[in-house]
């Protein structure tokens, strides 16, 4: 077992010497220092050697998180189109790998949802005041776009498969709380379709104007697809 050589672990390095953020990222460094100071007398046993080893990773692996902890922290307000939002969603991926309860993971996806509207709507107001650099002003509409696209389609999709298993075992107040927040994602994918369709409107390159074509399409698809429970029943 290699902390250091996890692929995980190799790809967030990568994702923050991208990054450009205003501190060097030394890797042989960091391991030498966390090693450095987790280093304890070694017991002969067996199963006390495993144990020793365990809370070595283990340490090692906190001490990282803490390392991130300020880089995820400024990566988190970054928005499609920044060099930091790779590592903003990774850091959104690591909360929904969580134990969550389906409610809480449904929160989780709705906030991130949410997230992708402000900067929807951040895109469409510096539309209207004409960017000075129109071409990354059209490339970065179409990348936010892309990121709208696909986090209603993984909200929608994972929320609705876990209603159906919540209603299947008879959890009716569960299945009813994802409910709600699939009434929220209802109303938050018709204003995505609205500001996607703006930028398509206003775009004056064809190839852009294509791509948004592209993502309204499916957010339109994904939209009509999974309807709340309660709006079937009306």
């Amino acid at each position: 077992m290699n902390f250091f050589n996890d692929k995980r672990n190799n790809d967030l390095i990568k994702l923050l010497k991208k990054s450009e953020v205003d501190f060097s990222f030394d890797k042989d460094k960091v391991k030498a220092k966390l090693w450095l100071s987790l280093s304890r007398p070694q017991f002969k046993a067996h199963h006390h050697s495993f144990r020793l080893e365990v809370f070595k990773y283990s340490a090692i692996i906190a001490g990282l998180l803490i390392f991130l902890s300020a880089t995820f922290a400024f990566a988190s307000t970054s928005t499609p189109g920044d060099k930091l939002f790779a590592l903003n969603k990774l850091g959104e991926n690591v909360i929904l790998d969580l134990p969550l309860s389906a409610e809480q993971n449904a929160k989780m996806y709705e906030h991130i949802v949410n997230k992708r509207l402000e900067s929807l709507e951040a895109i469409n107001v510096n539309s209207a005041s004409q960017s000075p650099d129109e071409d990354a002003a059209e490339t970065r509409a179409l990348e936010t776009a892309k990121e709208s696209d696909e986090s209603l389609s993984n909200a929608i999709t994972v929320i609705s498969a876990n209603q159906a298993k919540l209603s299947a075992a008879g959890n009716t107040v569960a299945a009813a709380n994802l409910d709600k927040v699939l009434l929220q994602l209802d109303d938050l994918a018709t204003r995505h379709e609205l500001l996607i369709e703006e930028l398509k409107n206003s775009s004056h390159n064809a190839q852009i104007k294509q791509g948004l074509e592209k993502h309204l399409s499916e957010i339109r698809s994904i939209h009509a697809k999974f309807r709340p429970q309660s709006q079937k029943e009306d």
